[in-house]
């Protein structure tokens, strides 16, 4: 059924029942009672996405992750479930599996506003896409970008490679020693600072 017809059983504007809907704070107690009561009457189930969508927000967070196997990530998780539930908020838990395509239909839903917000733990398309993307809602990594207007929350790993690399060349002598990584330099700002370094410490 729609608002219109409940409006019309209600005898109050259309306005009035979408109001009421939304929570809005200026309608009188007794054209909200009118409405609410047509609405238990004739059992109404409002249709949530409708609502989100004319509020423009859906209580969802939106965490980009390449998989869940992994204590960083769960751990990561872990905290977001527990600081989004404490601001009686929603998470959507989007694996990746390093699929670009897959990746890019998660970002969607931020510009669809089906999510609020979104947390991109790792990524395989490049800082300028988030940059456009940026624009349709909050967009936060956990991996440093080249892009101001994103929000980056990362741990220094500049320095940590410098400690561990340092570290290395303090051991015994070696004939050949190489570093594996899960992506290439070109996909991955992490991977681009972690091949440089080695290389500054250990040229070939």
């Amino acid at each position: 059924m729609s608002i219109r017809k409940i409006a019309q059983l209600a005898g109050v504007s259309t306005t009035t029942v979408s109001r009421v809907l939304n929570n809005h704070p200026y309608v009188t107690d007794d054209k909200r009672e009118k409405v609410l009561s047509v609405m238990a009457e004739i059992d109404y189930v409002p249709n949530k996405n409708a609502i989100n969508l004319s509020n423009g927000q859906s209580g969802v967070i939106g965490v980009v992750v390449p998989y869940t196997r992994n204590s960083c990530y769960d751990q990561l998780i872990e905290s977001i479930l527990e600081e989004a539930t404490k601001n009686h908020k929603k998470v959507m838990l989007l694996p990746t599996y390093f699929d670009k395509k897959l990746e890019k239909e998660y970002y969607t839903l931020l510009r669809d506003k089906t999510i609020d917000g979104i947390i991109v733990s790792s990524k395989t398309h490049d800082d300028q896409f988030l940059k456009e993307l940026n624009q349709f809602g909050s967009i936060i990594t956990t991996e440093k970008t080249k892009v101001e207007d994103i929000i980056s929350v990362y741990p220094d790993r500049v320095k940590i490679y410098h400690i561990i690399f340092k570290y290395i060349t303090t051991l015994v002598s070696f004939d050949s020693l190489f570093i594996t990584v899960t992506r290439p330099k070109e996909q991955s700002f992490s991977t681009e600072i972690k091949m440089n370094l080695f290389q500054e410490y250990f040229p070939s």
